[in-house]
């Protein structure tokens, strides 16, 4: 097994990170950037502390994304097959699409923070505890999270 561990200083800021790699698991802990970039074709992807200020953009083909206590800024994250967890604050303008697979989203903040549209096709859709039809956008809050689905369960909760 090939492992790569790269250490940053704690307090150190990035304007841009990019991570691409084929395949394998990767897991990325506590990293500020104004610009992160992250793709990777197959594996197991964890993310824990992520603070994304001006654009991110996750590209996952296949396999598990977990992301943990993040903050992240104009996001657009595509999967195609695998499930997707994630907590985060979400900012700006945000896009999550998948075409297979489950989808979990815990937002930081209440429901009244976010302007939640969903488009999706075969598969429940929750937000906020409540079943919604599969092309709808609830709330009117300052942050946006669109959820474009294809086949598989999703689910938009709030911390508050």
């Amino acid at each position: 097994d090939f492992k790569l561990n790269v250490t940053i200083p704690a307090d150190r800021s990035f304007d841009v990170v990019s991570i691409s790699t084929g395949a394998g698991d990767v897991t990325v802990d506590s990293l500020t950037a104004r610009d992160f970039d992250f793709e990777i074709g197959a594996g197991d992807v964890t993310i824990n502390n992520l603070a994304v200020t001006g654009e991110a953009e996750i590209d996952c083909g296949a396999g598990e994304l977990d992301i943990n206590n993040a903050s992240l800024n104009n996001l657009e994250l595509n999967s195609g097959v695998g499930e997707i967890n994630i907590t985060s604050l979400f900012t700006g303008d945000c896009e999550i699409n998948s075409g297979i697979g489950e989808v979990n989203v815990n937002a930081v903040g209440s429901a009244q923070d976010y302007t939640v549209s969903v488009s999706k096709g075969a598969g429940d859709v929750t937000v906020n505890g409540t079943k919604v039809s599969r092309d709808t956008t609830v709330g009117s809050g300052q942050h946006k999270i669109e959820l474009n689905g294809g086949i598989g369960e999703a689910s938009i909760s709030f911390t508050e």
